[in-house]
């Protein structure tokens, strides 16, 4: 009987040990899930911001992409990896968001322009246009 409320004893004894082990374990996982999303959406917010810019975010997207997929397939390492890409271009996106924007806006304002200025154009140029395509064709006609 001794030998029966030792091993009762042991096993009580690795119970914790084991539940520590467990918990020790898991909990690093469990950060790092959250770790992950909260950078996935901190991305995703520069993405946005990027995108509302004019600024070409395509790549960045395909690789959040391939993160959450090597992230889901249980390759952690690969998946930071790709995140650490990602936020490395979307550092230097940023950096040139500004005139990405500023070059859209001028080439908005240009057409705006240009299209404006069509029926002024056509409203003195088209009069003129047509006398001097009127003289040159009837120059040889002789008035008698």
């Amino acid at each position: 009987m001794n030998a029966a409320v030792l091993k009762v004893n042991r096993f009580a004894a690795l119970m914790p040990v084991t539940l520590i082990a467990l918990l020790t374990t898991s909990i690093p996982i469990i950060l790092a899930q959250g770790d992950m999303l909260r950078e996935v959406e901190s991305i995703m917010k520069d993405l946005e911001y990027l995108h509302s810019r004019g600024v070409d975010v395509g790549p960045v997207v395909d690789l959040l992409n391939k993160a959450v997929s090597e992230y889901s397939n249980g390759s952690f390492e690969k998946a930071y990896g790709y995140i650490e890409e990602a936020r490395r271009r979307v550092e230097s996106l940023k950096m040139e968001a500004e005139s990405t924007y500023i070059k859209i806006m001028v080439v908005k304002a240009v057409t705006v322009a240009s299209l404006a200025s069509i029926p002024l154009l056509t409203y003195f140029m088209l009069p003129r246009l047509y006398l001097y395509l009127w003289f040159k064709l009837h120059r040889k006609w002789i008035v008698g």
